[in-house]
């Protein structure tokens, strides 16, 4: 499955590591975006991507399935 993590920042293996004893929370870091509609629409950009790939999946599914259907249709009908 998709995913997004735009507000998430990536950390490198060394700040993952820094992390196990972080326990103030310093390193905690967030992508930022210019202002909250800007952040709103990424977000919803995103999630836009991800429901239209479900969507070509399902339909590629449905695609695999419909043309097995038929041919096991046109195979029982024919004496």
């Amino acid at each position: 499955m998709m995913g997004s993590d735009f507000l998430f920042a990536t950390p490198s293996f060394l700040s993952g590591i820094a992390r196990l004893f972080d326990f103030a929370g310093q390193f905690d870091e967030y992508n930022d975006s210019p202002n909250g509609e800007v952040a709103d629409w990424i977000a919803l950009l995103a999630d836009w991507r991800i429901v239209g790939h479900d969507l070509a999946v399902s339909m590629d599914n449905m695609d695999a399935l419909g043309q097995d259907g038929e041919t096991q249709a046109q195979e029982s009908a024919q004496p």
